[in-house]
């Protein structure tokens, strides 16, 4: 009796261990989002948008075309010059794991 119950407690360890770094593992590839120097809305001049991602190493791909990004998208490279409405959409990528995409909505309202 003795044995069995050892077994199950072993195999109980071995589970919670095995769960355990799923969640480890899991959470190592998290990306967190990607953030905007300026916040969408209604603008009267040009603007430049920098994108960030607190993730090290992360790289950023974005579209303004309304579509969603993917690690086929522009890379990021350098700020984003806002001349017209756009929306601009980005994930930021590293080792495989994307974060949700970001979504910046940008209204150019410039007086002739």
């Amino acid at each position: 009796m003795k044995k069995v119950v050892s077994l199950v407690l072993c195999v109980v360890m071995m589970v919670s261990m095995m769960t355990g770094l799923a969640s480890i593992s899991s959470a190592a590839t998290k990306v967190a989002s990607v953030t905007a120097d300026k916040i969408g809305g209604t603008y009267t001049s040009v603007q430049t948008v920098t994108l960030k991602c607190a993730t090290s190493g992360a790289q950023i791909y974005y579209t303004v075309d309304g579509s969603n990004p993917t690690a086929k998208s522009t890379k990021y490279a350098k700020a984003i010059t806002v001349d017209k409405t756009m929306t601009i959409k980005a994930i930021a990528v590293k080792s495989g794991a994307s974060s949700a995409v970001a979504s910046f909505a940008y209204t150019l309202q410039v007086c002739l």
